[in-house]
């Protein structure tokens, strides 16, 4: 369901550091709106944000001045480095996040987009997943603070759950496995894949999520809708791409089975497409580029 396209108001956005939340900012500034960040840290990626550990406060709306018009709650403790293990602690701090934010939108009468995972899907099956496709208990305390988060913010009425696959943009971790790759090919060195190569990943990238968000919100889309390139590409893809745009490197086989082989990363976002207008418009080219035009060290 839809309604009529909203005016440019104000948007909260957490996470404003992050990959995504960077693009968000962008994209809804650039269309005109107001819009604060909040991160749990000061961040040199979203130096206007406001430092808020929401895992530790009772109240957002009596830390904010201004009631938004909007939350796009993209902050979470995501398992993808030291300070996050994919533990029951890690996961209780992904939950009280959610609590707070859900608490917050419902005080102020407002929107709120959800970030969750297509994680959640039985990637162990072949076929492409819609969003009605069941989702799977992983054993994953991560993912199943996700599917929580989703129920809770499923019973209320201006919610929007958006099922996120594998975000791409400039501030990308470097254990992430693009920027390892990027990183191998500046060397000229040989990226070495394990079993055949064939492992699975959507990748998104960030800019095409920011659309995406920013026209859910103006719309006042309600329901799960796949947030995903619709691309299954593979890591001998990926590494391939990675070589030929960095202009260095091979690509070589570890002889190292790869357990996640058998893995499939595949989203229909057909529905985005029907009901909202969006496709995404960046190719797993032009992801690398973003990433690889940045002066990291990975």
């Amino acid at each position: 369901m839809t309604k009529r396209s909203a005016q440019p108001g104000r948007v909260l956005v957490t996470g404003a550091g992050g990959i995504v939340g960077r693009a968000v900012a962008a994209a809804f500034e650039q269309d005109g709106w107001s819009v604060e960040g909040i991160v749990h840290r000061p961040s040199r990626f979203a130096p206007g944000a406001r430092v808020i550990d929401l895992a530790t406060i009772d109240d957002l709306s009596r830390l904010i001045p201004a009631r938004p018009d909007a939350i796009v709650h993209l902050a979470a403790a995501v398992p993808h480095s030291k300070d996050y293990p994919d533990s029951p602690e890690s996961a209780a701090l992904t939950r009280r996040m959610d609590q707070v934010v859900l608490a917050a939108a419902r005080q102020w009468d407002c929107q709120l987009v959800y970030a969750s995972s297509c994680g959640l899907y039985c990637r162990d099956e072949p076929s492409a997943k819609s969003e009605e496709a069941p989702i799977k208990d992983w054993g994953s305390p991560y993912f199943a603070a996700k599917a929580a988060g989703e129920a809770a913010c499923g019973s209320y009425d201006k919610a929007t759950i958006l099922r996120i696959s594998g975000p791409i943009g400039p501030g990308l971790r470097a254990n992430v496995v693009m920027a390892r790759f990027i990183a191998t090919a500046r060397e000229d060195k040989a990226i070495t894949l394990w079993g055949s190569g064939r492992r699975e990943q959507d990748f998104i990238d960030a800019r095409d999520l920011a659309q995406l968000i920013l026209v859910v919100v103006k719309q006042a889309a309600q329901g799960i809708f796949n947030a995903a390139s619709g691309h299954t590409a593979t890591m001998w893809e990926l590494a391939e791409t990675v070589v030929k745009r960095i202009g260095g490197g091979g690509i070589a086989l570890s002889g190292q089975p790869d357990p996640n082989e058998s893995i499939y990363a595949r989203y229909d976002i057909r529905k985005a497409k029907r009901v909202l207008g969006w496709e995404p418009r960046h190719s797993l080219a032009d992801m690398v580029d973003s990433v690889a035009a940045e002066a990291f060290a990975a």
